[in-house]
């Protein structure tokens, strides 16, 4: 496909003030880039939402990168191991690749809720070990999932926050912006027509 340089785009933003240039997108994965079948590990499951490869393809377009942060208790429960988890995100990695959509990073919590940690969504603690690696400020960057956990992170780290509505779960924390899919984020965020 074609390549793009982000150093040669200039910044943009839409009527909200949001500079998209060299953006983070802390993207959540299960139910936002695939479809959540529950506590996924088995590469049969893997199956990419409606518009979803399409909506990074333009969001990397406009100079935004891409960071997964994914719950993942189902390793602590016993449901699947460590290795099966990664195994089948490597997967995940390796068909958006073959789509030229490239993940920067990846971080993963294993615990259960009821454990207490301080790196399961809501919590900053992924985040934060990103922000490290990259040198990011975290309130600009722009969190995206279709549950109250990502939207009430986003908020957390007072970054912008896109609920992605796709009907699985009820959420009552607030976004700053609902959106179907990927293609819409990148609507809002490219500045195009906006989302009926």
């Amino acid at each position: 496909g074609a390549s793009f340089r982000v150093s040669t785009l200039n910044p943009r933003s839409d009527d909200q003030g949001i500079a998209v240039r060299g953006k983070y997108l802390f993207l959540d994965r299960d139910g936002t880039i695939i479809k959540d079948k529950y506590h996924m590990y088995k590469i049969t499951d893997i199956e990419f939402l409606p518009k979803a490869i399409e909506g990074l393809q333009k969001l990397q377009r406009i100079g935004c990168q891409f960071i997964i942060i994914s719950n993942q208790s189902g390793v602590t429960r016993g449901l699947f191991s460590k290795d099966e988890a990664e195994c089948f995100h490597k997967e995940v990695l390796k068909r958006l690749k073959e789509k030229d959509v490239y993940i920067k990073d990846s971080f993963f919590c294993y615990h259960r809720q009821e454990d207490n940690c301080s790196c399961r969504k809501p919590e900053q603690g992924l985040v934060l070990q990103a922000a490290k690696k990259f040198n990011i400020n975290i309130s600009e960057g722009i969190f995206i999932g279709d549950k109250d956990s990502e939207i009430q992170l986003g908020k957390n780290c007072r970054g912008t926050t896109f609920l992605i509505k796709n009907g699985q779960y009820k959420t009552t924390v607030s976004p700053d912006y609902i959106v179907r899919n990927l293609i819409e984020v990148h609507q809002i965020l490219g500045g195009d027509n906006k989302p009926q």
